[in-house]
């Protein structure tokens, strides 16, 4: 016990979305004892994150204090970037936090840096997914890569979703070995309802169901998902698709689907708290994206036993 009294911990995320990310956020905060931590939370206000959090707190009676920043966000903005920054630093200058963890590339990279300016002594970060990628410009990735360099530096550890990402950041300077650890992402068991999203939809049983949970925007590709899905039907096999995710590609795939003219065929079902349940129905579940960490649709479905693909 930090003498007596609960450690002062703060969590940070760039954005309170459906993700994989803030599921695990999500985890920590509603498992870490209140006996021990005193949890904040700091994120964009609003969100998925934000709700389950504030659910958490009805239903388990725990005090988390979550602190929302309107200027951040995922994207490059030099002024929005400022603002934020010296927000987190006066934050942990002023509640003076034993521990700060930070999830996600933009908060991960302006919170070490406030922390470690504000004095806070033990300083982590989790890879989720390095946000530095082939697909950005050059001059990007090389801001990118020095900006992760130099705040690796002043992180107490860096936890890694996965080896392959552990040992890119070694190899690119982002993280030293000493100061880097592997911790896979985990979740609850699986549930056992089965039908519900049959039922739901009306599909026969001998129609195939192919799945894919994801936020709709990069890099997941959800386009192409319905561009991939829309070739298997013209191949003439009996089978639907279930998208679960929302924002902000949900117009321009309702259009795609229109355009292709299998709005039959297509479900978008937005966001589901249900989701791992309706895995259950699904007979193939697909994930198609740019670049990804450690996903947990598929630890999920894998968890199913359904056949998947990233």
């Amino acid at each position: 016990m930090n003498a007596g009294k609960p450690f002062k911990l703060l969590m940070g995320i760039t954005l309170s979305e459906m993700g994989g990310a803030q599921k695990v956020v999500y985890d920590l905060i509603s498992s870490l004892p209140r006996s021990v931590y005193n949890i904040t939370l700091i994120t964009y206000p609003g969100g998925e994150l934000v709700e389950w959090v504030r659910d958490v707190r009805l239903q388990k009676g725990i005090d988390v204090e979550i602190i929302g920043i309107p200027e951040l966000r995922r994207e490059i903005s030099p002024i929005d970037d400022i603002s934020t920054f010296i927000k987190l630093y006066r934050i942990m200058r002023r509640n003076k936090y034993d521990i700060v963890h930070f999830h996600s590339s933009k908060m991960g990279i302006l919170g070490r840096l406030a922390a470690y300016l504000a004095g806070v002594k033990n300083i982590y970060f989790t890879v989720h997914g390095w946000g530095i990628n082939e697909y950005q410009p050059k001059w990007l990735q090389k801001l990118l890569g020095s900006a992760e360099r130099f705040s690796g530096k002043r992180c107490t550890m860096c936890l890694c979703v996965s080896k392959y990402h552990r040992e890119t950041g070694i190899k690119m300077g982002w993280l030293r070995p000493e100061k880097s650890a592997v911790i896979y992402n985990g979740i609850d068991e699986a549930p056992t309802t089965v039908g519900k999203l049959r039922t739901e939809l009306n599909i026969e049983e001998d129609v195939l169901i192919v799945g894919s949970i994801m936020r709709l925007r990069e890099p997941k590709q959800p386009l192409y998902t319905i561009r991939v899905f829309n070739e298997i039907l013209n191949q003439g096999h009996r089978v639907k698709l279930v998208i679960i995710g929302d924002r902000p590609f949900r117009d321009k795939c309702n259009d795609l689907i229109k355009y292709l003219g299998i709005s039959d065929h297509v479900f978008m079902l937005g966001t589901r708290t249900d989701a791992r349940e309706l895995i259950n129905d699904m007979d193939v579940v697909t994930l198609f994206s740019l670049w990804e960490g450690l996903p947990v649709v598929i630890i999920e479905a894998m968890f199913a036993g359904k056949p998947h693909g990233l």
